[in-house]
């Protein structure tokens, strides 16, 4: 793989074997990927160019994301978007600048194979696949929790958030949460008088922190990701967090890169920082654009640095290219 980055007399492109999505309208896809090794190329030698190609005859809206996979199988995103892939615009794509794989090759691409991976929903036609029908076995253990944090017999402890009281079981409670066991085996308040109170955490998120303990669940979880992070970070609820950090990240847009940069840097949440790290900086001429980021210019340093890197860069490389 990594001779055929290089200069070469001829050409090299790449057709995938078609492929579909199983949706109702029976689609069809392609993906043809340029090296842009050869002297005749129509785009530039720095770049990888990768497109998605609509093989149907009708029109076909859909969601679509480029990403390589390093030698640990960490997902390192290229591109996520959504586009109408119409009869006469059958093709969508991008480019992936050469010197991100060049200057660490084994670790991108080891054994010398780049793993180039797309990922594609049908956006207006969703299949609905029916419930297998049987009853499929379930730990009874779990099933158990879920009812005791439903009806909540025999609790013996209190958590008191703002005006409300929520019951709940202390040896649970401490089995879970490393903060929670502290303040139950110590020599605190809370161990004397089986109470606790909370003045940082509302009583619905507190309710969804339970929720979790109890059941290793979040219902409706992408709505209160942000704040839910917030709380598993304080409990040192690690999987939780990581849960969180994985619905914050299905949910980025250019416009809030900036902002879950900073939120996630404040509560340590390292993969998600690393993630929107990396979608920054593919995209980075365009995000310091954003509105977002000129708010945010104005009052830190780092930012301003962070400019003039990118245009410094610029003069030395070429960025990533997105193709509409």
């Amino acid at each position: 793989m990594m001779h055929r980055l290089h200069p070469s007399p001829n050409d090299i492109i790449l057709n995938s074997s078609v492929f579909t999505t199983g949706s109702k309208s029976a689609d069809k896809w392609g993906v043809i990927l340029y090296f842009n090794n050869g002297t005749r190329s129509n785009y530039s030698p720095n770049v990888l160019t990768m497109f998605l190609k609509n093989l149907n005859e009708h029109d076909v809206k859909a969601q679509y994301s480029f990403f390589f996979l390093d030698q640990n199988q960490v997902k390192h995103p290229i591109i996520h978007s959504v586009q109408e892939f119409k009869t006469s615009q059958k093709s969508w794509g991008t480019h992936l600048n050469k010197t991100i794989l060049l200057t660490n090759p084994y670790e991108m691409m080891p054994d010398d194979v780049l793993t180039l991976c797309i990922e594609v929903i049908v956006t207006d036609d969703k299949v609905t696949v029916p419930n297998v029908p049987f009853n499929s076995s379930k730990i009874q253990i779990i099933e158990d929790l879920k009812e005791l944090y439903n009806n909540r017999e025999s609790s013996d402890v209190t958590i008191n958030i703002e005006n409300k009281q929520i019951k709940a079981h202390k040896v649970i409670l401490m089995a879970r949460s490393p903060v929670l066991a502290a303040m139950f085996t110590h020599d605190m308040s809370e161990k004397k008088s089986n109470e606790v109170f909370i003045t940082d955490i509302s009583p619905d998120i507190f309710e969804k922190l339970l929720q979790y303990i109890y059941t290793d669940e979040v219902s409706d979880l992408d709505s209160i990701a942000a704040d839910l992070l917030k709380a598993a970070d304080k409990y040192q609820l690690q999987s939780l967090k990581k849960m969180c950090e994985e619905s914050l990240c299905k949910n980025l847009k250019p416009d809030n890169l900036i902002s879950m940069m900073n939120f996630a840097e404040r509560h340590n949440a390292e993969s998600m920082l690393k993630y929107v790290n990396e979608c920054i900086a593919l995209d980075a001429e365009n995000i310091t654009q954003s509105n977002e980021f000129k708010k945010l210019e104005k009052s830190s340093m780092g930012f301003g640095l962070f400019r003039t890197l990118l245009a410094l860069n610029a003069n030395k490389t070429n960025e990533i290219v997105y193709t509409s």
